[in-house]
């Protein structure tokens, strides 16, 4: 079975606009199913993927616009419960859900969400009036993570400054502060692997 079935990424699309004249088509129209599949095919190219399901994909098939019309009975009716689960009853949203041959929470999730994100930019960009966001609980990690990256300069810079502050005052000189700012940074470098 498929190692991210039971925690699967969501990809949620929506359209700006459901009338021609101003942008993009819903979903259940041929230009937005047609979008909608663009996006699905693109994602099941990245490494690590298992399967999709989705309104224009089911777990190993891609289903197009004639292929859902001409779907055999019981497919057809598998078909509709997806679509009713994944779609808004307008057809203006719908979710891909991404499941993946690693683990949600595993080391490739990183930079897996990372290369989906990229993946969702370059489809908005190509079709206006469309938006696309990437759901799950790796992603919540991967933007912790990030933010947490970011900040760790500032906080390192914070740290090493009150603490050159605070022995300076206390012993009154200026190499023993940088001396000891310089042992605070070899040994995190170590601990952290940065040798």
């Amino acid at each position: 079975f498929v190692v991210g079935r039971f925690d699967p990424f969501v990809v949620l699309v929506a359209s700006q606009s459901v009338d021609d004249s101003i942008g993009p088509r819903a979903f259940t129209e041929p230009s937005g199913h047609a979008a909608l599949l663009e996006l699905a095919s693109a994602i099941s190219e990245l490494s690590g993927v298992g399967s999709l399901l989705g309104p224009v994909w089911l777990i190993h098939e891609r289903v197009d616009w004639e292929r859902a019309l001409s779907l055999p009975p019981k497919i057809r009716g598998l078909h509709r419960k997806v679509v009713n689960t994944h779609m808004t009853v307008d057809g203006s949203a719908a979710a891909l859900q991404v499941h993946t041959t690693f683990l949600p929470h595993g080391p490739e999730a990183a930079s897996w969400v990372r290369s989906a994100r990229a993946v969702l930019a370059a489809w908005e960009q190509r079709h206006v009036g469309y938006t696309a966001a990437l759901a799950g609980s790796a992603c919540e990690a991967a933007d912790s993570r990030s933010a947490v990256m970011g900040a760790l300069p500032w906080y390192l810079g914070a740290v090493l400054f009150g603490v050159m502050f605070v022995v300076f005052l206390m012993f009154g000189s200026a190499l023993l502060p940088f001396r000891l700012a310089l042992a605070i940074l070899f040994t995190l470098a170590v601990t952290f692997g940065f040798t």
